[in-house]
C-alpha cells in the first residue's frame, strides 16, 4: 500500500462544497462515459464546482440525455452538449471536438472515462479473439482517439493559456493479475503508458493523469464476479472530487504523467512530492534490479 490512509468517500480536503467550491469556474470539460456511474458523477461534480460548459459523451443516448437534463436543471449556468458516439471511431471523436470548439471556443479538461469490461472470457487460449480485441478497441483505441484530438486542440491554444488537462480512468487491474480478464487488465495498464506519453511529449500544453477510481458498486463494477463485490466499498463521488482536484490544483502538477489511486489522501500524497519525482514513482517501469 503506497499510502496508509485509504478513503472511501469525499473528505474535507477535496470537498466540492469546501476547497473545491469554485475550482472549475470558467472551465469547459469533456466527460466520456457520462451516461452512468463514474462519468456521470464526474460531470455533476465539475458542474457543482463551477464549470461553464460540459460536453457529455456516451454510447447510450437515453442515459446521456438524462445526465444532461439533470445537470442543466440543477446547474442552469452550466451549458451542456451531448454526443452519443462510439469513441473507438476516430472520425466521430474528431467531429465531436469540432462541434464542441464551435460552441465553447476552448476545451480545458478531458475526462477519458469510457470503457468496457468483458465478462469472464477464459484464459488467453480460451478467449474469443473478436471479443478480446473489442475490449481493446474501446478501452485503448478509444482513449487514444480522445487524447489525440484533445492534444491537437490544446496545441492550438493562444500563448499564455493554461495547460489542458487529461484524466484517464485506469484501475487496480494494472497493478495485479486477474486471470480470465486479460483484455481489461492489459488495456488499463496501457492507458497508464498513454498518459505518460501525453505528459512527456506535451509538457508545455498538457497535464495528464491516470486514476484508479477504486472499487465502486456501479453497474460495471457489479458485473464482475460476486467474489469481488465485498471490495466495492468506494462512493462514486470520491473519484469525481479527486478528478476536479487534479484538474484544477497547482499542488497536483507534480503528478502529471503518473498513476493516482483516488483512495489516497491528497495531502499525504503532496507531502511525498520530492520522493515521487526523484524516484520516478507511480509510473510504469520494468525493474531490472
Amino acid at each position: 500500500m503506497f499510502l496508509p490512509q485509504k478513503h472511501t468517500t469525499v473528505y474535507p480536503a477535496i470537498h466540492p462544497a469546501g476547497p473545491l467550491k469554485h475550482a472549475s469556474i470558467g472551465k469547459v470539460v469533456i466527460v466520456a462515459g457520462a451516461g452512468r456511474g463514474i462519468g456521470k458523477a464526474m460531470a455533476h461534480t465539475f458542474a457543482a464546482t463551477g464549470a461553464r460548459g460540459l460536453v457529455l459523451i456516451s454510447r447510450t443516448k437515453h442515459q446521456l440525455e438524462q445526465t444532461g437534463s439533470e445537470i442543466q436543471s440543477t446547474y442552469p449556468d452550466c451549458e451542456v452538449k451531448t454526443f452519443a458516439l462510439d469513441i473507438s471511431q476516430p472520425d466521430a471523436v474528431q467531429e465531436m471536438f469540432k462541434q464542441s470548439v464551435a460552441t465553447f471556443s476552448q476545451v480545458h479538461v478531458l475526462i477519458a472515462n469510457a470503457g468496457i469490461m468483458e465478462p469472464f472470457s477464459g484464459t488467453l487460449d480460451e478467449a474469443d479473439p473478436s471479443a478480446w480485441w473489442g475490449v481493446c478497441e474501446v478501452n485503448l483505441r478509444g482513449t487514444f482517439n480522445l487524447c489525440q484530438s484533445f492534444i491537437q486542440h490544446c496545441k492550438s491554444f493562444e500563448n499564455g493559456s493554461s495547460p489542458g488537462v487529461i484524466i484517464a480512468t485506469s484501475d487496480q487491474a494494472c497493478t495485479q493479475l486477474f486471470p480470465g480478464y486479460s483484455a481489461h487488465c492489459i488495456t488499463k495498464t496501457a492507458i497508464n503508458r498513454i498518459i505518460e506519453y501525453a505528459h512527456a511529449e506535451n509538457k508545455d500544453n498538457i497535464k495528464a493523469f491516470s486514476i484508479n477510481p477504486g472499487g465502486i458498486p456501479t453497474e460495471l463494477g457489479l458485473a464482475c464476479p460476486e467474489r469481488f463485490h465485498p471490495y466495492l466499498t468506494v462512493d462514486v463521488t470520491l473519484p469525481a472530487a479527486v478528478s476536479v482536484w487534479l484538474a484544477t490544483s497547482e499542488k497536483a502538477s507534480f503528478l502529471s504523467g503518473r498513476y493516482v489511486d483516488c483512495q489516497w489522501d491528497v495531502d499525504e500524497l503532496c507531502e511525498l512530492e520530492v520522493r515521487i519525482v526523484e524516484e520516478d514513482l507511480l509510473s510504469l517501469r520494468i525493474k531490472e534490479t
